[in-house]
């Protein structure tokens, strides 16, 4: 019984640490800011310019997840992978961000108004998600201990100092 229950404690804090990772923190800033968009774009009038974003943007939040769990097998653990990750998650927001200033044109002088608040609230938002997967890299990343160099000299490690003879086939 104990044995099943430190298994279990063991199974479940597996994922936990695995989920700590740059592109685990990208999926969640992209799924979390497609949310918030949808939820603020709620109190919006229901147009055809409003309906076609909204199945646009779910197109293109589902484009960037997969893009960004590929890079999970594709690049290792790094700057590397963060900087990539960084900038498709940047640029889906961006995009995001631009496509409801384009709606402005055809909503009414009321839904206006509403939708400057909904893009100062979502760029704030976007603030935040990459001050968040800027804080992410941390856990990735760690400076590794540089290995001490191998000598040149061919002389033994338990020599003192410098051989005085003329090499390896003297001693």
């Amino acid at each position: 019984m104990i044995i099943r229950v430190l298994l279990l404690i063991m199974l479940l804090a597996a994922p936990a640490y695995a989920q700590n990772d740059i592109v685990s923190a990208g999926l969640r800033a992209v799924d979390g800011f497609y949310t918030s968009t949808s939820k603020l774009m709620g109190g919006v009038k229901e147009t055809k310019p409003v309906k076609s974003f909204s199945k646009d943007a779910l197109k293109e939040r589902d484009r960037t997840i997969s893009e960004i769990r590929t890079l999970r097998w594709l690049e290792k653990p790094g700057m590397r992978r963060f900087n990539i990750v960084y900038e498709r998650v940047d640029k889906y927001f961006k995009n995001q961000i631009s496509s409801i200033k384009a709606l402005e044109d055809s909503l009414e002088k009321s839904d206006k108004a509403r939708l400057e608040g909904i893009i100062k609230k979502l760029k704030k938002l976007r603030g935040e998600k990459l001050k968040e997967l800027k804080e992410a890299v941390k856990v990735e990343t760690f400076k590794r201990k540089k290995e001490k160099p191998v000598p040149i000299i061919d002389r033994s490690p338990f020599e003192q100092g410098p051989a005085k003879d003329e090499g390896i086939w003297y001693r």
